[in-house]
């Protein structure tokens, strides 16, 4: 079993990719003003990943884990922050 145990997360992370994907294309797709598409097809999968991180952070304190929270909560509103002040996003 433990043989399939990479080709399993590699899996799990494609399937990540495809889900953000699917986020893009959906908010192209769904209006026909080119700024908008523009804005839905990179927004919806930054909030979404943003979202499901800060979702984790919230489930760590739930779960008696304050410190894991805080850490994991500023370090993805570091990995935000940093995305933006050098363009990354």
């Amino acid at each position: 079993m433990q043989v399939l145990a990479s080709p399993n997360l590699t899996l799990a992370f494609a399937l990540e990719l495809a889900t953000l994907a699917a986020f893009a294309y959906f908010g192209f797709r769904v209006t026909d003003h080119a700024i908008i598409r523009w804005v839905l097809a990179i927004g919806l999968p930054v909030l979404l990943s943003l979202v499901l991180f800060l979702l984790a952070a919230l489930a760590l304190y739930r779960s008696g884990q304050p410190g894991l929270a805080v850490a994991t909560g500023v370090s993805v509103v570091l990995h935000v922050a940093l995305g933006f002040a050098w363009s990354q996003w």
